[in-house]
């Protein structure tokens, strides 16, 4: 007898195979079980073929004789499937499935291959020009920062005065000071119109024993530029003023001393213009340093003697050799006060009113002529 096998056998083992593919690659993942729960369809039962004599097929396949993939860390090649029938009739060798578990390693994929047909891109030319400039721009810095540096720690040697380095040093500075405004505007306003250099009146014997207008005379002193302007209304005197680096104490920073004595001459100036040339001493002068005062830089001297309506009372009616002054030293365009002073002065006519200095010195004529223009 020959046994009749239906084809209905072979389309129900295609679809287990295909619902257990379904099942395992999707089990990696929760959502993936139960989205797989929820939409996989059932496994449906084959249907029973009868025989003529009303018996039914054995199995294809029992469980000892299913088709079984094995992978171990040993070895990653699969070992040949044996598949066994429960008869002797061969059956046509069906697709081997492999199937992946959690455990499963995943073999490794492949490099993308590279298009050998594509050119490669050509690689970018460093230019040589921005390496010189970058360069030439550091190197230009680097070399005026030493340069500063240079001049702090070790300054140039001062100009003689009167040499011609210094006379040269005086012009650029007298340039420097036509372009201030507070300058501009005391040589404009009709009131201030009397003007000149200090100390220009003084005799040259007595310029040699001065300080500052015979030793502090040249551009690294306070002779580049000092120039007084006079308002007679008012008896008030400004002084713009260059300080150089020889009136330093600490670097650049102009010495409490030589600011004291500018200041002390400025009030002098005052009180000698008031008495009408006539000469005086030094009796008081406080000072109160606000500010630092540097070097190499330009600053206006106020000065204001007191009228007689701000003396205290037992000071009144002594103004004929009796002078208190106030003065300042401010910055040219800002107006910062950096020094303050208090004055007094006393000499003029004297106490009898005959034209004696103090210690009963008189001032001739040709003393008066130089404190015209002190």
């Amino acid at each position: 007898m020959i046994t009749r096998i239906s084809h209905r056998h072979f389309t129900a083992l295609a679809q287990r195979q295909a619902t257990a593919l379904h099942s395992s690659i999707l089990r990696a993942s929760l959502p993936a079980r139960r989205l797989l729960a929820t939409t996989a369809p059932r496994r449906q039962q084959p249907p029973k073929t009868y025989f003529d004599d009303g018996s039914q097929p054995k199995p294809y396949f029992t469980e000892e004789s299913k088709p079984k993939t094995y992978f171990t860390s040993e070895s990653t090649t699969e070992p040949p499937v044996k598949t066994y029938f429960s008869d002797t009739t061969p059956s046509p060798q069906a697709p081997v499935q492999t199937y992946f578990t959690d455990s499963s390693p995943v073999p490794p994929t492949a490099p993308p291959q590279l298009d050998p047909a594509a050119e490669p891109k050509p690689k970018k030319k460093r230019r040589l020009l921005p390496r010189i400039l970058f360069a030439a721009f550091f190197t230009t810095l680097g070399a005026a920062v030493g340069w500063a540096a240079l001049n702090i720690v070790i300054p140039a040697p001062p100009a003689e005065p009167d040499s011609p380095r210094d006379i040269s040093n005086k012009e650029r500075i007298a340039r420097r000071a036509a372009s201030l405004s507070v300058v501009q505007k005391l040589n404009e306003d009709p009131a201030w119109a009397e003007s000149w250099d200090a100390y220009e009146s003084l005799s040259e014997e007595h310029r040699k024993q001065h300080i500052m207008a015979g030793t502090l005379r040249g551009s690294y002193g306070v002779g580049g530029y000092q120039r007084v302007w006079y308002n007679r209304a008012t008896g008030e005197l400004v002084s713009v003023v260059y300080f150089g680096l020889g009136t330093t104490g600490w670097p650049y920073v102009v010495h409490g001393g030589c600011l004291a004595t500018l200041l002390d001459e400025s009030c002098g100036r005052a009180a000698f213009k008031k008495w009408g040339g006539y000469g005086g001493v030094t009796a008081k002068l406080e000072l109160n340093y606000r500010r630092p005062v540097l070097a190499n830089n330009f600053y206006v001297v106020r000065v204001r003697p007191l009228q007689e309506d701000e003396l205290p009372e037992q000071e009144r009616g002594k103004g004929h050799y009796k002078c208190f002054v106030k003065a300042l030293i401010e910055d040219p365009e800002t107006g910062h006060v950096y020094v303050e002073a208090d004055a007094l002065f006393v000499g003029g006519r004297g106490k009898n009113g005959e034209g004696n200095g103090n210690g009963g010195l008189k001032w001739g004529e040709g003393e008066r002529a130089e404190h015209e223009r002190f």
